[in-house]
């Protein structure tokens, strides 16, 4: 549902890392994200990476307001 409304999200990380973006893609082991500033719609020129990241690593997914 995320990936679908295109919302942007925090994705908390096991290693400590934070990651901020909107879901392009989930799947059943890992879910792909475009990097963007918080606050900036999904835009090309926003994102300034796309990273794939197992659903192991992900602690929480926070949804941004």
């Amino acid at each position: 549902g995320i990936a679908r409304d295109r919302s942007a999200v925090r994705l908390h990380l096991s290693d400590g890392t934070t990651l901020d973006g909107t879901v392009d893609r989930a799947g059943a082991d890992f879910v792909e994200l475009a990097v963007h500033p918080v606050g900036e719609p999904r835009r090309r020129s926003a994102v300034s990476q796309t990273v794939l990241v197992a659903s192991a690593a992900v602690v929480a997914l926070r949804r941004e307001a």
